[in-house]
């Protein structure tokens, strides 16, 4: 499904989800083959890199550093999927096969961040990010780690300790992060793009049986991975997105208390940014008054 999803977005949408600052195309080519490595290294199931060459096993797609690119339809894992992603990619430059390869080889978004020498001050560079949660890669792509979480209420703390943050991420990372949103199930969520946003959201604040919420409403999880490149003074910053529908989720009281005590403890300004649907926490308490207690001992 994200795979396709990604397709579909690089078809139609490619300067909404792949932006990149072309001053330095070199050096961020050169960090694309050292993600491709680690890719490899990551998910051997799904990716190899050898001699210079990535092939992707899902796809049957292969790109050398400086050949064009192959399909091998026997070799593809998903030989449909594989064959339109080689009908796509061959009409890209190489720079673009690769970036969009990489990305359609893995189910996580791709941010490439660059630390400028000089300065110490650090850019996002390069975005192949397809299926953001409610952002537009256009704005974040040459902001600062800070300058691009700047829109996240209460983030002071993270704005002010955003250039230890990329030290440590340059000098003792890896590291590994999780987040997590409410969302509907829509696809992508680029608020560029998918104008009906707003009206989703509307539409799921006017629902009123509990069951239709549990199928509608979706918690969106974030593994965020963070990875330098420091001799290329560079890191890498994968975003792997679950959804799951809350009737998978919240299958017990005590779960379901839980989310409860979290959203009605959480300000108005981040259940907004969050997509948090305030008809939720009317359903979820109207649900918990109704269900007998005793299945609270449940985990």
């Amino acid at each position: 499904l994200f795979r396709s999803a990604c397709l579909t977005m690089l078809k139609t949408h490619p300067d909404y989800v792949r932006v990149y600052v072309d001053d330095d195309l070199d050096e961020l080519t050169t960090c694309l083959w050292e993600v491709a490595q680690c890719i490899a290294s990551d998910q051997p199931q799904f990716a190899s890199y050898e001699h210079g060459r990535f092939t992707s096993k899902l796809l049957g797609l292969s790109l050398h550093h400086d050949q064009e690119i192959t399909f091998d339809p026997e070799a593809a894992i998903f030989t449909d999927l594989g064959q339109a992603c080689y009908d796509y990619l061959q009409s890209q430059s190489h720079f673009h096969q690769l970036c969009d390869l990489l990305r359609l080889s893995v189910q996580e978004d791709l941010v490439i961040g660059k630390v400028l020498p000089e300065s110490g001050q650090d850019i996002m560079e390069c975005l192949l990010v397809p299926l953001p949660s409610k952002w537009t890669p256009q704005e974040k792509v040459g902001l600062s780690f800070a300058g691009t979480h700047a829109p996240i209420p209460h983030n002071e703390r993270l704005v002010n300790a955003a250039p230890r943050l990329v030290s440590a991420i340059m000098s003792k990372g890896p590291y590994i992060r999780y987040n997590w949103s409410l969302s509907s199930d829509e696809l992508p969520q680029d608020p560029a793009i998918n104008t009906t946003m707003k009206q989703t959201y509307h539409e799921l604040n006017q629902i009123t049986d509990f069951d239709t919420m549990m199928q509608s409403i979706h918690l969106r999880v974030e593994r965020q991975t963070l990875q330098a490149f420091p001799e290329l003074d560079r890191y890498l910053f994968a975003i792997h997105t679950y959804l799951h529908p809350f009737s998978d989720v919240l299958t017990s009281f005590t779960r379901k208390r839980h989310m409860l005590d979290v959203l009605k403890s959480t300000p108005a300004d981040v259940m907004i940014h969050r997509g948090f649907v305030n008809q939720v926490v009317t359903l979820l308490e109207q649900h918990l008054t109704s269900e007998p207690s005793s299945s609270g001992n449940e985990a």
